[in-house]
């Protein structure tokens, strides 16, 4: 959770985008639940499944960023 918030609050700071992995896939436990991975580290499938159009959409807000400069 620290290491997140670090992450956040660096790329904010600098005027990058963040993609928020973390609340989208966490549990109860805030790691990973095993339907998204096996290892409670590794996505699976289904865990890139939801990672992807994160990273789409991270991917877009940032071409935008830059287009606009």
């Amino acid at each position: 959770m620290a290491l997140n918030a670090w992450i956040k609050d660096y790329a904010t700071s600098r005027g990058y985008v963040y993609v928020d992995y973390h609340s989208a896939m966490k549990d109860e436990r805030d790691g990973l639940p095993a339907t998204l991975s096996k290892d409670g580290v590794h996505p699976t499938a289904a865990g890139y499944a939801v990672m992807a159009p994160l990273a789409e959409a991270g991917i877009e807000k940032a071409l935008k960023a830059k287009n606009r400069e």
